[in-house]
């Protein structure tokens, strides 16, 4: 993935994996909060709102023989609470032909070691729809056969599903057509939601939330803190009221958490005050 793409990828992956307080013991905290989560079959058959697959659609229009590839980036909820751990799947270099052509990729991850166990299948598809014009597809498929406890209770299900899945799609010649133009209305997308993220519009980033093309992170932050829906000043200031027990909590949990309330309560007064 470009160096340049990989904060806002590594922000959006992280939204809402803990809020304020931060504490492992708040109710808030108890269990991944993320937006974009893939369901194992079980669980998803019987939610109204839960899937237990992701289906991102777009338009390429590029010369035939270009190649894009596909990286896909979520958590994995292996420890307790709001714990997870980053994983990724790709399909490098999936070129683009004059006839339908189709890749699929599996993997797992735990089952042992007492870390829950996680299949996933990828498939990337790719048609011609005219001259230099493409239809694309990536589907990612849950196919964990969870525990029978998983089928209603969503805590059972977490550590068997993929949380705040993001799709990148980088592709080498050519560009992407935004889903809110006109040749882009056709696709369907499930579970995901796919803007340009690059100057040349050659790269397409399925998020987990509802973006505007060319999301743009802001040069004043001070670095995620898990809550783009709140004001990042204002969880400054809250983070500055934090009990000494509270911070010790912190301190005692989640590297990822801590890392980043300690990286905020220790800014420089110069970097706080561009917030404002």
């Amino acid at each position: 993935m470009r160096a340049a793409l990989e904060p806002l990828v590594e922000t959006l992956l992280y939204e809402g994996y803990a809020l304020y307080p931060y504490t492992p013991g708040a109710v808030k905290n108890a269990t991944p909060t993320p937006f974009g989560i893939v369901y194992p079959p079980i669980h998803a058959r019987g939610s109204n709102a839960g899937f237990d697959h992701l289906r991102l659609e777009c338009i390429a229009e590029a010369p035939a023989g270009a190649a894009f590839d596909v990286e896909v980036r979520f958590l994995h909820a292996t420890g307790t609470g709001n714990e997870a751990t980053a994983r990724s799947l790709a399909v490098d270099a999936f070129r683009l032909r004059a006839s339908a052509s189709a890749q699929t990729r599996r993997a797992r991850w735990g089952g042992d070691a007492g870390e829950p166990a996680l299949d996933v299948a990828l498939e990337v598809v790719g048609e011609p729809r005219g001259e230099e014009r493409w239809h694309v597809r990536v589907e990612l498929r849950n196919e964990t056969a969870a525990p029978s406890a998983a089928a209603a209770d969503r805590w059972s299900a977490l550590p068997h599903a993929m949380l705040s899945v993001h799709v990148v799609l980088e592709l080498g010649a050519g560009r992407f057509v935004s889903p809110l133009e006109t040749e882009g209305r056709g696709c369907r997308n499930v579970n995901t939601w796919p803007v340009l993220a690059s100057p040349d519009d050659d790269v397409l980033v399925g998020a987990a939330i509802v973006l505007p093309d060319h999301p743009e992170l802001s040069p004043q932050s001070l670095g995620s803190l898990f809550d783009g829906t709140e004001i990042e000043e204002a969880l400054w200031l809250h983070l500055q009221t934090l009990s000494p027990d509270e911070l010790a909590a912190i301190a005692e949990s989640d590297p990822t958490v801590r890392d980043a309330v300690d990286r905020a309560r220790t800014a420089a007064a110069p970097d706080v005050e561009r917030l404002h």
